[in-house]
């Protein structure tokens, strides 16, 4: 009788083993993933929501300009602010002059609105950074508009001779420039560098078409040491727990709806993929990718190998986790891997401006500056300068996407 339960035992046991070797090993890869997360705790990478907010610098209510922008999203903008503002810009005719004037009449509210908001010290959105890449930051948008409503403003003021006005509208474009970049994550540093680029870009533009009045050229030398270098570790904090929430997160319908999914949108490979890989041990890959970018984007110079390796070794791990894999590829484009742009677009911007200043330095708009010491940060060429009668033009070359090559013209012909 006992001979004969031999063969069954050892047949359930030999069936049983493929599934203990794999419980086994992903015991190993449960603790691995905590082991990483444990050391990215102690390297200081906030792992959720409360840790990245506790990171932001939050401010009293009464030098909080967040919840005056916050109440833009209920004033829409009526006219088309910006083409108001090139074609001012360009041409300070009586029929602009009055388009510019229109266009501010219908928006007074929004303009006294943003007028208290870019004269407080702070702006703090006291959001809950809980669902991770599911936050929306709609004040971003309503802010660079508001921002563009103040330079029409200026640009107005400039046309009509006064100086002070005009010039006081631009501070308040770098203020609401300031405030878009308090929260320190990637978008609100990139919405700062546009707002930014809107104050500088019309105070460039006021001084050239006013080379008599000497305070716009000033002003402008003043405003472009303000405009701050990217920190790489603060615009990329949030990355690793917003990541590890939108995996958890796309493994729920309500996840998926919340972070704008389909049900068609999800990776047919998403119910057996868990069978195949050992998703933790994949989770701990991304951990160490992210601890790795931490490191290396608090040096002065980051390497781009060591960024670039990053990106590839999240990309392989996310391979686990399908869905997730596919809405990296579109929410954190430019992300790990790419942080070097960051640095260099900024260097790039700076030069652009430097030359400005440089072709403003006289009575007239000079045929040639110089530009020998202002070298790409791309290709070390130097920034190429160009004078067609009406506009200047200056060209940092290098990079071929989105990031550059940096060309700007004053005026502006389009946004």
């Amino acid at each position: 009788m006992k001979t004969k339960w031999i063969p069954i035992t050892v047949l359930a046991a030999l069936a049983l083993a493929p599934l203990v070797a794999i419980t086994v090993t992903r015991s190993g890869g449960s603790r691995e993933l905590q082991e990483q997360l444990r050391l990215a705790q102690t390297e200081g990478i906030p792992l959720n929501g409360s840790e990245y907010a506790a990171m932001i610098k939050p401010a009293e209510l009464l030098e909080n300009a967040a919840p005056l922008y916050q109440r833009l999203k209920t004033m829409r903008p009526k006219g088309n602010i910006w083409k108001a503002d090139v074609a001012l810009l360009n041409a300070p005719s009586a029929a602009n002059v009055k388009v510019a004037k229109q266009v501010l009449a219908d928006n007074l509210t929004t303009l006294k609105t943003v007028e208290r908001a870019a004269d407080l010290r702070r702006c703090w959105f006291n959001r809950n950074w809980d669902p991770g890449a599911a936050v929306l930051l709609p004040e971003y948008a309503d802010m660079k508009g508001a921002a563009k409503l103040l330079s029409l403003r200026g640009s107005v003021a400039a046309n009509e001779g006064r100086v002070e006005d005009a010039i006081a509208d631009a501070k308040r474009v770098i203020s609401i420039a300031k405030h878009s970049g308090e929260e320190g994550h990637s978008i609100s540093r990139l919405v700062a560098e546009s707002i930014y680029a809107v104050g500088m870009t019309d105070l460039a533009t006021w001084a050239h078409q006013h080379r008599e009045t000497p305070a716009y050229r000033h002003a402008l030398a003043s405003l472009l040491d303000s405009i701050p270098k990217p920190d790489l570790r603060s615009e990329h904090a949030s990355d690793l727990f917003m990541l590890l929430t939108m995996i958890d997160f796309l493994k729920t319908e309500r996840g998926r709806r919340d972070v704008g999914l389909q049900e068609s949108d999800i990776s047919k490979a998403e119910a057996f993929m868990p069978l195949l890989v050992d998703q933790n041990r994949a989770k701990a890959e991304i951990v160490r990718a992210a601890r790795l970018h931490w490191t290396e984007v608090a040096k002065p110079v980051p390497d781009r190998a060591v960024l670039a390796e990053c990106r590839s070794k999240t990309e392989v791990a996310l391979r686990a986790f399908p869905t997730a894999a596919n809405l990296y590829s579109m929410l954190f484009d430019g992300g790990p891997g790419l942080s070097f742009l960051r640095t260099e677009g900024w260097a790039s911007r700076r030069l652009a401006y430097t030359a400005v200043l440089r072709a403003l330095d006289g009575e007239v708009v000079p045929k040639k500056i110089k530009t020998a010491d202002l070298r790409s940060p791309y290709d070390s060429k130097p920034l190429s300068y160009r004078f067609d009668g009406k506009r200047m033009s200056f060209l940092v070359s290098g990079w071929s996407d989105s990031s550059g090559p940096v060309k700007l013209l004053i005026p502006p012909d389009k946004e």
